[in-house]
Parts: C-alpha cells; structure tokens; sequence
C-alpha cells in the first residue's frame, strides 16, 4: 500500500464499546454474525468498512478457539509453530493477546504478509494422493477470522439447492430434499425419471482468483479486505528452486475458509440453473452438495440440456466436469449422489413407486475400514495414563455420530447401524486388552455398561461409546438447526453498527485521534470481569434518542 493510500484511509477503531461491560462468551461472536447477516438481509446492499468486524475483539478471540478446537492445532506449518506453544495449561496467555494484537494491528496497517503454507501428501480413498497445504497459526487464525464475518454476509444470497458447508445445512437435509422431489405423478409415474450426477474436476484447484475476487466484490466493498484475501489466496503457492511461485488458481484445501469461497464460486452455477428451471417451467430439478451435483429431469432431453448449459457456464469460469458427455440414466436404474443410491421401488401391498435410498455396500465397508484404523491396537503395552481411553472414545463417537446423521433416513439404516456397531464393540475390545494387560473375560467385567431395551456397550472414565442401534428413530427434516446469529438480535445499548458509514464516532481521521485505552489492549472474553452492581457501566460517546414506535 502506497503513502497516499495509507494517508486517506480511515483508520477503524476495534476496540468495541460491548465491551465495556463483561460480555456473553459463548454468544459475543454470534452477537457480531447477526448484525453483519440482518444488515444484508435488510439492505442487500456491499457491505462497507468490514475491517471493524474482522478485527473485532470477539471475532479474533473465536477464530483463535476455533483454531485451537481443530484436530490439526498441533500440527506445525512452516515456521514450526503450534498451538499448544502459545497458551497455558488454562488455555489463556498474554502470548495469545500479544498475537492477536499484533495480527490486528499488522492488517489495520496494510503490513500483513501471510507465509506460504508445507505441503504435505494425503493418500485418497480411491487410490493416488491429494497435495494438502498447512497454513501456521498465525495464517489459520486470519482465515477463521474472515470465514466467520463473510458466512453472514454471503449466506442470504446463496440458493436453497445448495447444501455443502453452509451453517444448518448437511448431507441429510440434501438427500431429503432429493428424495421429496422424486415423487410420483397423478397418473402414478415419476415426475421426473431421469436423473444426472455430475462434480467438478478438482473444484478447489481450479477455481480462478479472478473471478472469485470480482463475484466477492459484488458483496464486499471493504478494498482493505479485499487486499488482504487476494494476498492471502496468492500466498498459497509453492518455492521452486529458492524462488517463490504465486498462486492465481485454486484454493486451499485444509483452510476454514475455502469451502466458504467456492460455494461462492459455484454460486453463479446454482443461478444459471435456476434459470434453466424457471425456463423449462419446472423441467429439472438441481441439488449441490459443494462440488457434488445431483440434476432430476423430465425427459432424457432436457437433462442433456442441463449437462450442456452448466458444462458452458463451468468453461466461462474455467473449470469442468469430470465427465465430457451427459452421464444420464435412469431413476428406476438408481444415482448414486453422497455415498448412497437413491433410487425408486415398488411397494409389495400397494403396487406403487417409493422413492428413498440406501447405504451401498461399498460406502458401508469404507465406514468398517475408517473405523479399522481408528481402532488399531498400540504394537505395545500401554499405560491406561499413557493411552488416554475416555479421549479415545470421544473420537469414535465424533465419527458414529457423522455417518448417523448423515444416513439416519436411508432404508437400510438398521442393517448399516448394526454392522458398524458389531465391528467397532470388537475392535474396541481388542483395544481395551492390549492397552490395559487385562483377559477378554476381566476386561468385559470392568467396562461393560449395560443400556436401555437391553443394549450393552463399552463404557471407561464415564464415557460411553454410543451404539447406534439404539439410537431412536427421528423423523425426516429439510434442514438442520439453524445458527443462533439467523435469529434476529437487539445490539447492546451504545454499540455502533458494523456497517458504519463515514461520520460516525467509531471512525477516526488518523491514527492520533484514536482514544487511549485504559485497560489492557487485548483481553479474553473469557477474561473480563463485570463491573460491581454499584457501579454503573461507562456512558457510550452518543447514544441516539429512543424513536416512537408506530403501531
């Protein structure tokens, strides 16, 4: 950034006023995403000086959480840095201030230089390897930051048939939605009895910073922030021979803020075939699970239609399919769409078409082979101290509970649930004698724990592996639960808006007017402490009137 820049730029202030009295922890950031998603819900309108969120207090303290929270915390990037370097055994330091502070202050100045990420190979299921980049704490601390204050303002465009990596949206909510449009006719037949699945040839490696930049400006009229995620997607290019190779194309995978980026991306995807909808009055039906497409048409022509029209719009953003001919088949042939096949069947007491799905058994043995490695006895005697079980166990049930809610509506859920719990109680017993030195017949005594409907599972340090048999039947639903900040929010009394426009009293003509704090420049939320009931919280600099209210 040039002097001239630097010298008509307004300077933000990012010490918010909410926090002159202790705030909610768990609820300031989601406090924050609902002004940014009501402001673009009632205006619709770019979204002006989104620097003040992005480095507000509360925003930076969650991305650090989030952060933290990720399996990947103590995996190094390229400076060697990790997480656990940074905080105490309570999770708090001034090391965590001092960074945060400095990030602030480094994008506030126009400074910011991200480092590139290490690369590392991670092998596919389907055979070969993809190219995984790890960002260092610092890079994946500014991402989570941005992920946090862009998701308000870009998910009330984004279109209902879109469903991957969107808050109260997942694999169930898509597969329900596909299935209620798969019904039947007056006259008995399918509405719509051809059916395409398509996905995008290395989505996250070919998506065009250009176009991506151009569609994000259309919603974010914030150029400092703009500036700083064009240097944040070109620094994720690799050094050849000592010289380092920008990166125009692609984003990267292991970032918070990539499956954001390319449901913006594809978005324009999603438009075009909206129209095409609206055009042939109905004559598809589209579903998008990130780069995963599932196209539902009327006739055989109208789904080579719809392949050509979105394989065009794909070129003009230089990205295609994997597949160079429209791979149209049969609804009563089956799709396989998000690790299932749906399909159509005939009710044996009725004589009627039915439309659901099933797990397929490949899907199924990928679940037994994750759950094989997740289980894997130690090659030695471990101490119970060393091999921390109850950890251990938090794990796998992470890993139950994903596929069970994902496939919890499939017809054969019970026989799937069944296997997966056979394989894993055995493994986990496996596990349990090579860690503890105990017999089969010692170690059954000690952590059996027996549940409802006479269920029993394996229980250690009060945590209980689940058994998804007895998991009780849920009924279907469109979408999952909502964020909190979709819910309509009052701000606190005396907060500035965050699409504040020039004249208010958060922005500063230069640096010297910015007001001197008298306490810390960076504290935890979790840190504050609230003021006693004597004592009443500052005056804000302006609070306006109260207006009338019109019945």
């Amino acid at each position: 950034m040039s002097q001239s820049q630097s010298a008509s730029q307004p300077v933000i202030e990012v010490l918010p006023r909410v926090f002159n009295v202790a705030p909610r922890a768990a609820n300031a950031l989601e406090d924050l995403q609902a002004e940014l998603y009501q402001e673009v819900r009632q205006h619709g309108r770019p979204v002006q000086q989104l620097l003040t969120a992005l480095l507000d207090r509360r925003n930076l303290y969650a991305a650090w959480r989030f952060v933290r929270a990720n399996d990947g915390a103590d995996t190094p990037g390229v400076d060697g840095m990790i997480c656990r370097n940074l905080e105490n055994g309570d999770g708090r330091s001034d090391s965590i201030s001092r960074l945060l502070n400095q990030i602030s202050q480094d994008i506030l100045a126009g400074h910011y230089e991200p480092q590139p990420p290490r690369w590392v190979e991670v092998p596919k299921p389907s055979g070969g390897t993809r190219r995984l980049g790890i960002l260092t704490v610092r890079d994946r601390i500014v991402h989570a930051a941005l992920k946090q204050v862009l998701e308000p303002i870009l998910e009330p465009i984004f279109l209902p048939s879109s469903f991957g990596f969107r808050p109260g949206r997942d694999v169930a909510g898509a597969l329900y939605a596909a299935v209620n449009w798969m019904k039947m006719g007056q006259d008995g037949q399918l509405v719509f009895p051809y059916a395409l699945h398509l996905d995008v040839d290395d989505c996250f490696d070919t998506i065009d910073h250009d176009h991506l930049l151009q569609s994000l400006s259309e919603h974010v009229a914030d150029e400092m922030v703009l500036s700083l995620i064009r240097k944040l997607l070109h620094r994720t290019g690799r050094t050849v021979r000592h010289w380092f190779r920008s990166r125009y194309v692609g984003l990267l995978q292991g970032s918070p803020l990539s499956p954001l980026l390319c449901n913006l991306a594809l978005h324009r995807l999603d438009l075009e075939m909206k129209r095409m909808r609206s055009a042939t009055q109905g004559g598809i039906a589209y579903y998008r699970y990130a780069d995963d497409i599932l196209i539902l048409a009327r006739s055989e022509d109208l789904a080579r239609q719809a392949f050509y029209c979105a394989r065009d719009v794909l070129a003009e953003m230089r990205q295609r399919f994997g597949t160079r001919k429209p791979p149209v088949v049969s609804l009563l042939q089956g799709v396989d769409w998000l690790g299932v096949r749906l399909r159509v069947t005939t009710n044996r007491w009725t004589g009627q078409l039915e439309a659901g799905y099933v797990v397929p058994d490949d899907t199924v043995q990928a679940m037994i082979q994750r759950l094989t490695e997740m289980t894997t006895p130690p090659s030695s005697k471990l101490s119970e101290q060393t091999f921390d079980l109850g950890q251990w166990i938090l794990s796998i049930n992470a890993q139950l509970r994903g596929w069970y809610q994902s496939f919890q509506y499939a017809d054969n859920i019970y026989e799937v649930a069944r296997t997966l719990d056979d394989h894993v109680s055995r493994r986990f017993e496996e596990v349990l004698m090579a860690v503890t030195g105990k017999s089969r017949h010692q170690v059954r005594n000690m952590y059996i724990a027996r549940l409802s409907r006479g269920f029993r599972t394996w229980q250690v340090d009060g945590r209980t592996l689940i058994v998804l048999s007895a998991e009780p039947p849920r009924r279907p639903q469109r979408i999952a639960q909502r964020p909190a900040w979709m819910r309509p929010v009052q701000p606190a009394p005396g907060t500035p808006p965050v699409n504040m426009p020039p004249g208010t009293v958060a922005i500063f003509p230069n640096p010297a007017a910015l007001p001197q704090p008298t306490s810390p420049p960076f504290q935890s939320p979790d840190n504050l402490q609230a003021p006693p009931h004597s004592q009443s919280p500052p005056a804000p600099h302006h609070v306006p009137p109260a207006q009338p209210t019109t019945q």
